[in-house]
């Protein structure tokens, strides 16, 4: 995958999927549901996240493929380590993010209101889309360190 693909892909597709609730909130869903249903699902989901996350960095150096091997001597591994990083750091800010939104009343006042969206519900439903595609990017990534292709030989 090319190297800016793979980096900003997760930013672009959060935005796109943040326009698309913003500008079509009347035709796509209602915001405010769709918020309490993702925040829900998005605690269980992150915090099982960060346990799985937190348990690959313990291994990550333990792990012994030809692909690994060839990431830690190209110097690619801050590189790993920085999408595992920021996966880490941005399920536990969904965490927080989600009990925030869960527990404090956010529909109430009208500033928090633009074009009958609530800011609020559209960042929390950016973050969870970003989150979620971070998380899938570095769980790529690690799938395909830890698998090599076999020998036709």
């Amino acid at each position: 995958m090319n190297y800016h693909i793979e980096k900003y892909y997760p930013i672009y597709l959060s935005s796109a999927i943040a326009a698309i609730l913003f500008l079509g909130h009347n035709h796509v869903a209602k915001i405010d549901q769709l918020t309490d249903k993702v925040c829900e699902n998005a605690l269980s989901l992150s915090v099982t996240l960060v346990g799985f996350f937190l348990t690959i960095l313990t291994l990550l150096n333990s792990i012994e493929s030809r692909r690994m091997q060839f990431v830690k001597d190209a110097g690619m591994m801050p590189r790993v380590l920085e999408y595992l990083r920021k996966a880490i750091n941005y399920n536990i800010g969904l965490i927080a993010f989600s009990f925030i939104v869960k527990f404090i009343e956010h529909r109430t006042p009208w500033y928090f209101y633009v074009n009958e969206v609530n800011i609020i519900d559209l960042l929390y439903l950016y973050l969870f889309s970003y989150t979620v595609l971070l998380s899938f990017r570095f769980t790529q990534i690690f799938v395909s360190l830890l698998t090599d292709p076999k020998n036709n030989s």
